[in-house]
């Protein structure tokens, strides 16, 4: 769960990464925005809870499968 935790918060940042350097092609931009508005769920989720001083597990199982999507969306930008 370790790399994959990693791998999942970074997938927004390897996505702008990707649409900046990568050439402005109308489908691969529209892919990287849809990938991007899947993952925004993923982040607000992450400013609410962790910040807070007391966290349960019950609170972060709901991140659970997002990051293991934002860490095939990364996957799959990197590969």
């Amino acid at each position: 769960l370790n790399l994959v935790a990693v791998w999942g918060i970074i997938s927004f940042p390897v996505l702008l990464l990707r649409y900046t350097l990568g050439g402005k092609q109308t489908r691969a931009c529209s892919t990287l925005w849809k990938k991007m508005i899947i993952l925004i769920p993923m982040y607000i989720w992450l400013l609410i809870v962790v910040p807070r001083p007391h966290k349960e597990e019950r609170f972060l199982f709901v991140i659970y499968p997002m990051l293991y999507v934002g860490c095939a969306i990364t996957l799959d930008e990197i590969l």
